[in-house]
């Protein structure tokens, strides 16, 4: 992680009384609150966010556990200018529609193993998948959809109370991709 944004991390971890992830590491959580609640804290200089290099089916089910606090860091004054929380469910739309086109490539793989015909196009997706296994390059959330599906987030009693307001459910959590990995 780039020093800026572990920087930026270490902002809203102070801001909202985090903990920070001792074993912050690739695929792990960014933080969590004292109730054990899990947080993963992203945040943007541009109309974007990034998200995990090789972002594969895994996040989804990962993402789909933890919430989220977002930021739009304002370099000129070294400070966030609007932080959004997100829960799950104000993220579904997105991971939904990722996790159709991590679909889609398994669905490629699938008929190709099943099948003689090969397209020119799924073959060239189909040699990227068995390179890389399905997963996207750092797909990106579009601030406006932060903006439009994220509730402004000011200090930490919200934090709690919003946390509270929208408990993530194990049942709800796996939905989807359960059909994998069976």
């Amino acid at each position: 992680m780039p020093i800026q944004d572990d920087v930026r991390e270490d902002v809203l971890i102070a801001q909202f009384g985090l903990i920070k992830y001792s074993s912050h590491s690739r695929g792990e959580f960014d933080a969590s609150d004292h109730n054990n609640n899990k947080f993963e804290l992203k945040s943007t200089t541009t109309n974007t966010v990034s998200t995990a290099r090789d972002f594969s089916d895994k996040h989804i089910i990962k993402w789909r556990k933890q919430y989220f606090i977002i930021g739009q860091w304002d370099e000129s004054v070294a400070q966030y200018k609007r932080i959004y929380f997100l829960a799950p469910i104000h993220m579904s739309k997105w991971l939904n529609d990722i996790e159709y086109k991590v679909n889609q490539r398994k669905d490629i793989a699938t008929r190709v193993m099943n099948a003689n015909v090969v397209y020119a196009e799924e073959r060239k997706t189909l040699r990227k998948m068995l390179s890389r296994g399905c997963t996207f390059n750092c797909p990106p959330i579009p601030l406006r959809y932060i903006e439009t599906n994220g509730i402004p987030l000011y200090n930490t009693e919200q934090l709690i109370t919003l946390v509270n307001q929208y408990p993530i459910e194990a049942s709800t959590t796996e939905q989807g991709l359960s059909q994998f990995f069976t």
